[in-house]
């Protein structure tokens, strides 16, 4: 199986600054080349997340988030991580059956799946021009003249690479539209405020206003930690119920009702067994763990990135077999000891990854 290697977008600009011959980036250079190599031979694959659309789409500047879609679209092979709900809701699930000592058989969840709709735990639409009956077909009866107009139209010096998986030049042509596709996505559009964009209900600020809504919600609570120290001592009581309230609440009848014959209320299990239960559940045992350590240093001020690092760090510590990260979130991570426990490894500069892909990975040992 390949190893799962999941980076942050931090890393991903370094990388993309390797790849443009951009100044002081060598030590990306060389990671770029181990990961090219790893991808090339199957060994690893490097999933994009949720996290990493909604961050990509904050950069103002078009021509900067191009440049970055390419560098992730190239590694990625547009593969993308299961939505955190999706995996998480399962989680829930097998925690339950555990408490109850029943046995659920449901299979988890794909760790990856394909694409932008993967990511964001959506059924993929039809693919480009498919509900215009003939179009593909008249596209693919000249196939070697439409892949240039492709990638003339969309720009920013992006090529088709096709995969080799393609029997016939329809299926070539459905490649090529979904490659396009896949990246037009992650780039987002060129100009934010087109006026037919708009009329069409393009509105990424809606999930800009979620993030900010979450770090004005731990902003306060650090604030009430402060003015009353007293309230540490039932802080990781605080931390799991404002996780049973805010991510669990509306599927918790859901999951009891698919693992016991009837629904068990909060009141029913009482504190220490929802403690358990919320241990057991990896993703949130990891996210509570970061906002323990984040509101134990009680000077620390919350910021957007935060709450972007705990959105991507669950899935990816428990279910990636490397996390390249910055130096807050990984020391947090390894303090706790979170590394060890999901068997992870946890690395902050590139290169610790050029080392790592270099001798267990690519390397004629691994």
């Amino acid at each position: 199986m390949p190893h799962l290697v999941y980076l942050d977008l931090l890393h991903w600009v370094g990388l993309s600054k390797a790849r443009l011959g951009r100044p002081n980036s060598e030590l990306y250079g060389e990671a770029l080349l181990e990961l090219r190599e790893g991808v090339a031979s199957g060994r690893i694959v490097i999933p994009l997340s949720f996290s990493h659309y909604i961050e990509v789409s904050q950069i103002a500047d078009a021509q900067r988030r191009a440049g970055l879609a390419l560098t992730m679209c190239e590694l990625s092979k547009n593969v993308s991580l299961t939505a955190r709900e999706i995996l998480m809701f399962h989680e829930l699930r097998c925690s339950l059956a555990r408490e109850l000592g029943v046995v659920y058989r449901v299979p988890r969840p794909l760790i990856t799946g394909y694409g932008v709709a993967h990511a964001h735990g959506k059924t993929p639409l039809p693919g480009p021009l498919e509900d215009k009956p003939g179009a593909i077909e008249h596209l693919a009866a000249d196939v070697g003249a439409f892949i240039p107009r492709l990638e003339a139209h969309t720009g920013y010096g992006w090529k088709f690479v096709p995969s080799g998986r393609s029997s016939s030049s329809i299926d070539l042509v459905r490649e090529a539209l979904d490659a396009h596709a896949q990246f037009r996505m992650l780039m987002g559009p060129a100009n934010k405020q087109d006026p037919e964009l708009l009329k069409l209900g393009f509105a990424p600020s809606r999930a800009y206003e979620v993030v900010d809504r979450i770090t004005a919600r731990e902003a306060d609570l650090a604030a009430t930690l402060a003015a009353d120290p007293s309230w540490q001592r039932r802080l990781d009581d605080i931390i799991y119920a404002r996780a049973l309230f805010w991510d669990l609440s509306e599927e918790w009848d859901r999951a009891m009702s698919d693992v016991w014959p009837r629904v068990v209320t909060y009141e029913e299990f009482g504190i220490d067994r929802l403690h358990r239960i919320m241990q057991n559940m990896p993703i949130i045992d990891v996210e509570s763990s970061i906002r323990y350590a984040n509101f134990r240093a009680g000077s620390r001020k919350w910021t957007k990135n935060d709450i972007h690092d705990i959105g991507f760090a669950g899935v990816a510590v428990v279910y990636c077999q490397v996390v390249a990260t910055d130096k807050h979130l990984a020391a947090q991570l390894q303090r706790q000891g979170l590394d060890k426990k999901y068997h992870t490894v946890i690395l902050t500069r590139p290169e610790q990854l050029t080392e790592h892909l270099r001798a267990k990975i690519n390397g004629p040992d691994a």
